[in-house]
């Protein structure tokens, strides 16, 4: 009993102490509109393997306040849809700080690595399976949904026999919604790809593109056999 009589004391103590610390405080980080006309934006949240999208509402000159886990986040990408624009913040010092991407050159990969995925109709699917028998171009979209346009697209596929060329495009936000209005708005023909499950943010690590800004693509023969990329 006096071994117990001995604990207890400690024990309230521990319970006191960690009800009065309450949950962790994490630095905000505060999304403002950039025009009159946002009314919303997106935050994608990058930790070293998982990324989470959230939504938030923009009122007027009102600030909008997301205090993401830095335990586990220490990057995140403001997208306003509206603007058409993207902001970049590091963690630094404590600190969510506006700074830009860095751009890095892709890995000197020979072969697309394998990588389950997930389309827009939910339908699981592979690189492999994307990529049977033609020629497949994957085709890796900015944050803000941006691809190559049409003519550019137009140009590479007659650099194959006619119609053998296929588009693949991949995107980072999780929203179909999101990924719908980008494919509406580039009148795209393709298989079109989520980061619903992480498995785009993981693509894009092994190939040494998850920090790239700008469009990066891949045309792959049926062996994943990297052609050509840009």
């Amino acid at each position: 009993m006096r071994k117990y009589s001995i604990l207890c004391p400690f024990i309230l103590l521990t319970l006191w102490l960690t009800a009065c610390n309450g949950s962790p405080k994490f630095p905000a980080l505060t999304v403002k509109a950039l025009s009159s006309r946002d009314s919303l934006a997106y935050v994608l949240q990058y930790g070293d393997s998982l990324s989470r999208m959230d939504t938030v509402t923009l009122k007027g000159e009102d600030d909008a306040t997301l205090k993401p886990d830095t335990n586990l986040y220490k990057q995140a990408y403001v997208l306003y849809p509206i603007s058409d624009s993207v902001h970049y913040y590091s963690l630094v010092g404590g600190e969510w700080t506006l700074t830009q991407p860095k751009d890095k050159k892709p890995k000197e990969v020979k072969t697309l690595p394998y990588a389950s995925l997930t389309d827009l109709a939910h339908k699981s699917t592979s690189t492999t399976l994307l990529s049977p028998k033609s020629k497949t171009c994957f085709v890796f979209a900015t944050l803000s949904g941006a691809v190559p346009s049409r003519k550019e697209r137009e140009t590479l596929a007659k650099r194959y026999p006619k119609d053998s060329l296929s588009f693949v495009y991949l995107y980072l936000s999780p929203r179909d919604s999101l990924v719908r209005s980008f494919v509406k708005r580039d009148s795209l023909k393709g298989t079109f790809i989520t980061d619903s499950l992480g498995s785009v943010s993981s693509l894009r690590k092994e190939l040494g593109i998850e920090r790239v800004a700008k469009t990066c693509l891949f045309v792959i023969d049926s062996t994943q056999r990297i052609l050509h990329k840009q």
